[in-house]
C-alpha cells in the first residue's frame, strides 16, 4: 500500500476541519432555532396563561403560590405580587370549614394525581364571597414538580341555582298554603293559618294579623306570633291584651297604606302602625322592649275590598327576606278571605231563601187546609148525599196536596221530599178519614228511599189518593176484611214503579178503567199522562194497578 504524502495528509486535515466547522455552524444554527422556538413557546404559554378566561395559578407541592394570571387577580381581588411566596393557608382565601377539603385535594396532587373540579367558597380581599370550581394538574417546570390549578368562577351559576331552589320552595309553600285555605271553613281559622305561614316565611320577626270591619271602618287584632314569653311586658306597657284591640281607619293615609296591595315599610314605627291611636311614648317603649328594627305591612285586598292586614315586625340585626314570596302569600290569603266572605254572603242569602220557601210551603198548606175546611162547612148545608160525597172527595184531594207542602216544609231539602214517608202519612190519613170502610183492612207498604221534587210529588200523591180511596170504598163491601199493598221502587232505565194492589172483589168485568165516566179514574189517567208514564191494571185475586214513570 502506497503511503500518503505530507501534502495529502494536510489536505485531508483541512477538509476535516472544514467539515467540523460546517457541522458546528449547523449545530449552532439548530440550537439558536431551538432556543428561539422554546422562547416563542414560552411566550405563547405565558400569553395563554395570563389571558385565559379562567383563573390559573401555579403552586409548589406545599401550597405556596408561585404565579397566577389576570383572571386569578380578578377572582381573589389580590395582585399576583401579593400572593406569590405565600401559602394558601395563610392568605385566608378559604373559610375554616373548607380547609380540610383543600388539604385533601393538595395531597392528591403531591402524589402526581390530577383532581376533578371541586366547589369552594373564596373570600376576596374586599370581603366579598365568590364560588369557584377548582381542578388541579401535576406539571414539571424546569425540572421541578409543580401544581397547576384552574379555578372557574361559578358565583352567577350558584346564585341562579339558589334562586331556582328558593323559587321552587316558594311555589311548594304557596301550593301547600292554598290547600290549607281550601280546607278551612271559619274566618278565625284563616287568620290562624295566615299567622303560622307568615312566621315561617319571615323568621326572627313578630307577625300581627288583623281583620277589617267595614261597618265601623276599624281593624281588629286577631293574631300576634312570637310574643308568648313576653306577654307580660305588653300588658305592663300597653295596659291591656292587644288581641281583640280595634283601631279606626279614619285617616286617608291609613287607608292608602293598607289598600296598596304590596308590602309597605311603616317608617313611623308602631305609632304610625296604630294609626296614631296609641300614645307615642307607649309605642316607643314597646319598640325598645321588643327590639324592633323595621315594620312592614300589607292589606288583604281583593277586587278593591279590604279584609284586614298583615304586619311583619323585624327584630334588630335581621333583614326582610323572601319579600316576593310574602307578597304572593298575602295575596293568596286575600283571595281566601274574599272567597270566605262571598260564601258567607251566599250562605246567608240561601238561608234567607230557605226560610222564605219553608214559610211559603207552610202558608200554602194552611191555605189548602182553610179551603178544605170551607168545603166541609159548606157541605153541612147540603142534604143531597151524592153532592156531599163530591165535597168530601174534593176535601180529600186537597188534603193530599197539602200533605206534599207539609212534607216539603219539614224536609231538610226543600227541593224534594222522601216519598216513602209521604205514603205512610197519606195511608194513615185515608184510614182515619174512611174509618168505616177501612175497618179490618191492613196496609202493607214496601217503599224504597226515593225522593221526588214537587213537580212529580203532587201528581203522584193525587194518583195514590184516588187509587187507595177507590180500594177502600169499593174493594171490600159489607165490612169484608182485606189487604192493600203499596209498593214504590226504582225500576229499569232510571224509572220508578208504583203499585197499588188489593185482594178485594176486583174491578167490574167488561169496564175499561181508561174510558170510565168516574171522575177519579179519569183523573188517574190524566195524572199518569202528566208524569209521562204508563199504567196497567191486573185482575187476579183482586185488583192491581202498576204505574211506571
Amino acid at each position: 500500500m502506497r503511503e500518503k504524502t505530507k501534502e495529502q495528509l494536510l489536505q485531508e486535515i483541512e477538509s476535516l476541519q472544514k467539515q467540523v466547522a460546517k457541522q458546528k455552524k449547523e449545530d449552532f444554527t439548530e440550537t439558536k432555532q431551538a432556543q428561539a422556538a422554546l422562547e416563542d413557546s414560552e411566550k405563547r404559554f405565558e400569553a395563554i396563561f395570563d389571558y385565559a378566561p379562567d383563573a390559573y395559578y401555579i403552586s409548589d407541592l406545599k401550597g405556596t403560590f408561585i404565579d397566577g394570571n389576570i383572571a386569578a387577580e380578578k377572582i381573589t381581588g389580590y395582585k399576583r405580587i401579593e400572593l406569590i411566596g405565600k401559602n394558601f393557608l395563610k392568605v385566608k382565601l378559604l373559610p375554616p370549614s373548607q380547609l380540610a377539603k383543600a388539604v385533601a385535594e393538595l395531597a392528591k396532587s403531591t402524589l402526581g394525581k390530577a383532581t376533578s373540579p371541586e366547589e369552594f367558597q373564596l373570600t376576596r380581599k374586599d370581603g366579598k364571597k365568590v364560588y369557584v370550581e377548582i381542578a388541579t394538574f401535576p406539571i414539571k417546570i424546569k425540572g421541578k414538580f409543580r401544581i397547576l390549578g384552574i379555578a372557574r368562577d361559578i358565583t352567577a351559576r350558584k346564585a341562579a341555582e339558589k334562586k331556582e331552589k328558593s323559587l321552587t320552595a316558594d311555589l311548594k309553600f304557596l301550593s301547600e298554603s292554598a290547600m290549607k285555605f281550601v280546607e278551612l271553613s271559619h274566618e278565625e281559622d284563616i287568620f290562624k293559618i295566615i299567622g303560622q305561614q307568615l312566621s315561617y316565611l319571615a323568621k326572627n320577626s313578630y307577625i300581627l294579623v288583623s281583620s277589617y270591619h267595614p261597618e265601623d271602618n276599624s281593624t281588629e287584632v286577631k293574631i300576634i306570633t312570637g310574643i308568648k314569653k313576653r306577654t307580660n311586658n305588653i300588658l305592663k306597657i300597653l295596659g291591656r291584651d292587644p288581641i281583640g284591640m280595634r283601631l279606626k281607619l279614619d285617616t286617608q293615609s291609613a287607608k292608602e297604606r293598607v289598600m296598596k296591595g304590596r308590602l309597605v315599610e311603616v317608617k313611623g314605627g308602631l305609632y304610625e302602625l296604630a294609626f296614631n291611636k296609641i300614645p307615642k311614648k307607649i309605642c316607643t317603649a314597646l319598640e325598645k322592649a321588643f327590639g324592633v328594627k323595621d315594620i312592614y305591612s300589607m292589606g288583604f285586598v281583593k277586587e278593591n275590598k279590604l279584609f284586614g292586614a298583615a304586619v311583619i315586625i323585624l327584630k334588630k340585626s335581621f333583614n326582610l327576606s323572601s319579600k316576593t314570596a310574602i307578597e304572593a302569600f298575602i295575596y293568596q290569603a286575600s283571595v281566601a278571605l274574599h272567597k270566605w266572605h262571598a260564601e258567607k254572603k251566599v250562605a246567608a242569602s240561601l238561608k234567607e231563601k230557605d226560610i222564605l220557601l219553608r214559610e211559603i210551603h207552610h202558608r200554602v198548606k194552611n191555605n189548602l187546609q182553610i179551603i178544605s175546611s170551607l168545603l166541609r162547612l159548606q157541605s153541612r148545608n147540603i142534604e143531597d148525599n151524592s153532592l156531599q160525597e163530591i165535597f168530601q172527595v174534593s176535601q180529600q184531594r186537597i188534603r193530599s196536596i197539602a200533605l206534599i207542602h207539609e212534607s216539603l216544609y219539614r224536609s231538610d231539602d226543600l227541593g224534594q221530599i222522601d216519598f216513602s214517608k209521604y205514603i205512610q202519612n197519606l195511608t194513615s190519613h185515608l184510614s182515619s178519614l174512611h174509618a168505616a170502610d177501612a175497618k179490618g183492612i191492613n196496609f202493607k207498604i214496601s217503599a224504597d228511599n226515593i225522593f221526588l221534587d214537587i213537580n212529580r210529588a203532587i201528581p203522584c200523591g193525587l194518583l195514590l189518593n184516588e187509587l187507595i180511596t177507590n180500594a177502600l170504598k169499593y174493594a171490600f163491601p159489607e165490612e169484608k176484611e182485606g189487604e192493600i199493598k203499596i209498593g214504590f221502587e226504582k225500576y229499569k232505565h232510571n224509572k220508578l214503579r208504583l203499585s197499588i194492589a188489593d185482594n178485594g172483589i176486583g174491578f167490574p168485568q167488561g169496564l175499561d178503567f181508561r174510558k170510565t165516566e168516574s171522575l177519579g179514574l179519569q183523573l188517574v189517567n190524566s195524572l199518569i199522562s202528566q208524569l209521562n208514564g204508563t199504567i196497567k191494571m191486573q185482575q187476579k185475586a183482586g185488583t192491581k194497578y202498576t204505574l211506571v214513570f
